[in-house]
């Protein structure tokens, strides 16, 4: 019976490990680009207001608005993600909830 039971124990106990390192990465990662960007506004702010450059809104909101290449692209990333995920359910699974728990603890 245990034999049986390894391959199993295996990838639940990898599934899990692996989604808690992406987890706790993707937070970190986020961080880092919230900071980025908001340093980013910052210095984009300061040169408007000593006028070194000119925001034009209307062209950042045109600049803003996904394509249809780009809507396409993700929407095929999705699917391919999906159907990673649902090829091996057990790790699937285990790797979403340490995915979950790595988000929660970083």
């Amino acid at each position: 019976m245990p034999d049986l039971l390894l391959p199993y124990v295996e990838q639940l106990g990898f599934g899990g490990i692996a989604g808690f390192a992406v987890g706790l990465a993707l937070k970190r990662l986020a961080k880092f680009t919230a900071i980025l960007f908001g340093l980013l506004f910052i210095v984009i702010q300061l040169f408007a207001y000593h006028g070194l450059i000119t925001v034009n809104p209307a062209l950042l909101h045109k600049v803003g608005q996904p394509g249809a290449a780009e809507t396409s692209a993700v929407a095929a990333t999705l699917t391919y993600l999906k159907a990673m995920l649902l090829h091996n359910i057990p790790f699937g699974g285990t790797f979403m909830v340490g995915l979950i728990l790595g988000l929660r603890k970083g």
